[in-house]
């Protein structure tokens, strides 16, 4: 229905389509059929605009609870991700306790292989000076052999001299 303000034409117009419809009841029972259909399909209207509501209401409720559902994942999510980077912290820790413990590792073993060819060193040393000691022992072994023999023979002679001259002694 057009919007009535006082003094306006639409008034006038109003007022005299109203006069038109009481002097003609045939023209006010087809205006009247018309309203009522107009009516009715409103009615139609107004009901497919309730079910859209309803339709809207519960596709609404079916996103918050995907929304509720999206939330607690976003959320786990979240926990998960802090959990990642804890863990994430605690193994750079530990990569670099071994990266310190691989260090002090060569740095032991570094020590170690010094130590052990200073000792091999010093054993080889010791090895020499030994077998010089041993040559020396044996070369003394050897000269008081040669020695004790010659001082053997020397005796031997020299009991051999007195056994000639006593044999050549007349008693």
């Amino acid at each position: 229905m057009m919007g009535l303000t006082p003094g306006s034409s639409n008034d006038e117009k109003g007022v005299f389509a109203l006069l038109g419809l009481i002097s003609d009841p045939a023209a006010a029972q087809a205006r009247l059929k018309e309203i009522t259909a107009k009516s009715a399909e409103a009615q139609d209207f107004m009901e497919q605009a309730r079910q859209a509501n309803l339709d809207m209401e519960a596709k609404r409720a079916e996103v918050d609870g995907k929304l509720a559902k999206l939330d607690s994942i976003t959320k786990a999510q979240a926990a998960a991700d802090y959990d990642l980077k804890q863990r994430e912290a605690a193994l750079s820790a530990n990569i670099i306790a071994l990266k310190n413990d691989a260090s002090t590792l060569a740095d032991a073993k570094a020590k170690f292989a010094a130590d052990m060819k200073a000792a091999n060193d010093d054993l080889a040393k010791r090895q020499i000076a030994l077998t010089k000691a041993e040559q020396d022992h044996y070369a003394a072994v050897e000269k008081a052999r040669a020695e004790i023999k010659s001082t053997i023979a020397s005796a031997l002679a020299a009991t051999d001299a007195q056994k000639s001259s006593l044999s050549n002694v007349t008693v």
